[in-house]
């Protein structure tokens, strides 16, 4: 099975083309950091390439920008082409299937194409008055 699902932002606002044959093709480059750190103690990033298609391309093309916190859900894709100097180079990309929106869309009812993060607004949400306080002297288990 050839699944994935990578968490992070978005390096780069979508690039749309249409193909020769019509399809709506949507390309970014997505920011994943590492689990792990390296011997200098930095958390690597990873830049991989997602191609979302059709349906998928459309909702990119309304709602991603660059900076924007994402779930993609995919499978890798593998290709082999030859180097300038002819010896075989693989490209990795992820063929999205599915696309989530981690944090809120800071152009929903806007014609803005960007925001500054400075103009984002920062206060946090108020819990509704509907969910009660967490006890402290109560069990819960948290996973």
């Amino acid at each position: 099975m050839n699944k994935v699902f990578l968490i992070g932002r978005t390096a780069t606002d979508p690039n749309i083309v249409i193909t020769k044959t019509g399809k709506k093709l949507a390309t970014f480059k997505l920011a994943v950091h590492r689990e792990f750190k390296n011997a200098e103690g930095i958390r690597e990033t990873d830049f991989l390439r997602i191609a979302a298609w059709e349906g998928k391309a459309d909702v990119v093309e309304r709602n991603l920008t660059k900076g924007r916190l994402i779930c993609v859900e995919g499978s890798i894709q593998v290709s082999t082409y030859p180097g300038s100097d002819n010896t075989a180079r693989v490209s990795y990309e992820i063929n999205c299937k599915g696309i989530e929106f981690l944090d809120p869309n800071p152009f929903k009812n806007t014609n803005q194409n960007h925001v500054p993060i400075k103009d984002l607004p920062t206060k946090e949400p108020a819990i509704p008055p509907t969910v009660p306080p967490i006890n402290p002297s109560d069990n819960f288990l948290f996973i």
